[in-house]
């Protein structure tokens, strides 16, 4: 730069001062830790000298910026020493650590300049976006960004693709051809790992399925996503046909799980009203993005046939999700077994917004229908045949996409319904 040549410590060295200067930050004199040392301040890096493994936090502040940055400034004039605090990889990707051990012992990645260097460039890009000048310190008091190692990543919001899918049981007798499960199980794993859901609620999960779908999936590549099944003939779940949810255990974590029948006495095992073939249940419960924090509800039901039971179903629905005083997101999917004009539809309405009628039509993907009655030729544009639904409610969620998937497979579908598949945008 100008005829002067800087090795990469110089370089290091002038961009930490630049940082430190623009915080307002001062050197701390902070020593470097030993692996066993993990208090010694805010970092978002793994700091165990076991291999390696996931963020300890996903968001960092102003006082990470300024302890990081002044912590690191008097190691990085000296390429030497500033280069034994990275850890590198083999040949086959592990993580050996070729640090001396004088210096840093086993412990990796204080003086790493990537990893400064993108906290670096997030906040600088957080200054432009937010058009600030001056009063740093100040302005950036409630500023978190992103302690993701690789990449760029905006944690402030997030967008998750759900949905809802009837599988349709797999004992289903006196069906012809491809329709038989011998061959539809695997249509409907393909259409699965298809949907590329990062969760979804899905009904009529049988025994038979229970028994072969698992493995299925995970020969199809889908490893990562975790069935949470009920079987609704049973109070603590155990047998009968199941609903439940999926979720991908890799970006979720669950909590506060519960299961209720619709019915007048829900936390009992009972039928409802005039459903006197079918239980019906209703499973809930809160996940957490692992990245941003975001928590939202997520509740799957299949609702009764009979005509008062499925109109009770939904005011008992809207009362249990009401009583929970919650303003967080919450998406309710399911077969419902109504047409938008039913009772049950209309009184969802008056609790949560339907998603087809939210997003233009313009912009939906596929039929509005969403029952096929395993009938190929079977026109689905009809509104009469949409009884699968995925409603949302609640602060800081907006709708993003609306798809209901009518892919044949081998002249076929892969159930009697069509997996509807919606995108949401959640925000903190």
């Amino acid at each position: 730069v100008g005829s002067k040549s800087y090795n990469k410590a110089k370089t290091y060295d002038i961009a930490l001062q630049g940082l430190v200067s623009l915080v307002g930050g001062s050197a701390l004199s902070i020593a470097i830790p030993t692996p066993s040392s993990y208090s010694w301040a805010p970092n978002p890096y793994y700091e165990k000298d076991d291999g390696g493994g996931e963020f300890q936090n996903t968001t960092v502040d102003l006082n990470f910026l300024k302890n990081y940055a002044s912590r690191q400034q008097p190691y990085a004039k000296s390429n030497s020493r500033w280069s034994n605090y990275c850890n590198y990889t083999d040949g086959s990707g592990n993580i050996v650590d070729k640090g001396t051990p004088s210096i840093a012992g086993k412990y990796g990645g204080v003086c790493c300049a990537s990893r400064s260097y993108l906290i670096m460039a997030r906040f600088y890009d957080y200054l432009v976006k937010n058009k600030i000048t001056s009063k740093i310190p100040t302005k950036c008091a409630s500023m978190k960004l992103s302690a993701t190692l690789f990449g760029y990543e905006d944690i402030s919001n997030i967008t998750i693709k759900c949905g809802s899918y009837n599988l349709w049981v797999s004992d289903k007798t006196g069906l012809e051809g491809k329709w038989q499960w011998t061959y539809r199980k695997n249509y409907l794993t393909t259409s699965i790992v298809n949907t590329k859901f990062d969760i979804f609620g899905f009904q009529e999960y049988n025994t038979g399925m229970r028994s072969e779908l698992p493995t299925l999936l995970k020969n199809k590549g889908l490893k990562n996503q975790l069935w949470k099944w009920f079987g609704r003939d049973a109070q603590n779940g155990s047998s009968g046909e199941a609903i439940g949810i999926a979720y991908n255990k890799d970006k979720f974590t669950i909590d506060d799980y519960a299961v209720y029948w619709l019915s007048e006495t829900p936390d009992k095992l009972s039928y409802g009203w005039d459903e006197t073939q079918y239980h019906r249940i209703v499973a809930s419960a809160l996940f957490t993005d692992k990245k941003s924090g975001i928590t939202f509800r997520y509740t799957a039901t299949h609702m009764p046939l009979a005509t008062e039971a499925n109109g009770k179903a939904a005011e008992l629905i809207n009362s249990r999700e009401t009583a929970r005083g919650e303003t967080i997101p919450s998406i309710l999917v399911g077969d419902m077994n109504a047409i938008k004009s039913k009772p049950a539809s209309v009184t969802f309405r008056t609790c949560w917004t339907d998603t087809f009628q939210a997003i233009p039509k313009a912009q939906r993907v596929g039929p509005a229908g969403t029952y096929n009655a395993h009938d190929a030729s079977r026109a689905m544009d009809n509104e009469k045949y949409r009884i699968d639904y995925v409603y949302y409610r609640g602060n800081n969620i907006t709708p993003v996409s609306y798809k209901v998937d009518n892919t044949f497979y081998d002249g076929v579908y892969p159930s009697d319904h069509l997996p509807v598949i919606v995108e949401y945008k959640l925000t903190k």
